[in-house]
């Protein structure tokens, strides 16, 4: 009987499918399907993948044309006969002992969804990631600052299957995991964390996450999708969704900042606005009022004086 299915989306991977699989194939779970779906590479990734089929039964394999990321994981959680469902990135490899580790861990605390730490890798090296302060044995209900706090990468995660029954990833947008994921932690009863490093994830910088563009507005539109989901919630978590909202606005115009275009950046600062007072009445003056020390409470007032704060973005910039 299968116990997790692994989801594991391949697009020209051709130099890190093969660790990723071998990290998966090589689980001390032995009641795992993986499935492996090449979405349209143009590399030898089809070849590489086609090696391991014969020698293990356990990986089930579609190979067809480029959908994109969400399309793909949408499939695979199709797909699926696990009672508990991860995903894994084919450019990322996780530890041996990872999904027996998980497992046990949701089996022991009746949980429906168990995270770990994890080790990311970039170009200043390893950096060991904890998220013991953002996520405890819990739900969002109880511990409502998750709704801001907690990283919705699907991967260094494992669920209980059910969950996704009537969630998707959102197709053709980008940061479709914030989405996907926090709708299905809003389904979810108890949460148990691991203090354990099981993921390893490989920034690309050159990849999709790394660039800024245009496709920068889509954190806005799925800010809005989320709203119908927290429209018949407590008080507590309307509150929490507006932190999220007020940080991701302001974390991407910095991300913009960051890569020095300044037309970008205007653009989407006054759709930033116009989004937050759509939503959130008065929302200045409590984002005002959260401000944890004099020097938040001087950005925070420039932030909240659109004039004032498109001139510190000029002089960031130019």
């Amino acid at each position: 009987m299968v116990k997790i299915s692994v989801v594991v989306p391949v697009y020209n991977m051709e130099d890190k499918v093969e660790r990723c699989l071998d990290s998966l194939v090589n689980q001390t779970l032995k009641d795992i399907e993986l499935i492996v779906i090449n979405d349209g590479s143009k590399d030898k990734s089809d070849q590489i993948i086609k090696k391991y089929l014969s020698k293990y039964s356990n990986i089930k394999y579609i190979n067809r044309s480029n959908k994109g990321i969400s399309y793909t994981r949408n499939e695979g959680i199709k797909k699926a006969k696990g009672d508990y469902i991860g995903f894994v990135d084919s450019d990322d490899y996780v530890e041996l002992d990872m999904y027996e580790k998980m497992y046990n861990a949701l089996i022991k605390s009746q949980s429906d969804i168990v995270v770990c730490n994890y080790n990311k890798f970039n170009n200043d090296g390893k950096i060991p990631v904890n998220i013991s302060s953002n996520c405890l044995i819990t739900n969002l209900y109880d511990n409502p600052s998750m709704v801001y706090k907690m990283d919705y990468s699907p991967w260094n995660k494992l669920f209980k299957k059910e969950l996704w029954d009537d969630v998707c990833f959102p197709d053709k947008i980008k940061y479709e995991d914030l989405e996907a994921v926090l709708k299905v932690f809003l389904k979810t009863n108890k949460v148990t964390y691991i203090d354990e490093y099981l993921y390893n994830y490989l920034v690309n910088e050159n990849g999709e996450t790394g660039i800024i563009n245009d496709k920068v507005f889509d954190i806005l539109t799925i800010l809005d999708n989320l709203s119908l989901s927290f429209k018949n919630k407590n008080e507590k978590l309307k509150k929490a969704y507006e932190i999220l909202c007020t940080k991701k606005v302001f974390e991407y115009v910095h991300r913009i900042i960051d890569h020095k275009d300044y037309e970008l950046c205007i653009s989407f600062l006054d759709k930033g606005y116009k989004f937050l007072d759509r939503h959130f009445r008065n929302w200045k003056v409590r984002y005002l009022l959260s401000s944890n020390s004099i020097k938040d409470f001087i950005m925070h007032y420039y932030r909240i004086h659109p004039n004032m704060y498109k001139k510190y973005i000029s002089k960031k910039i130019n």
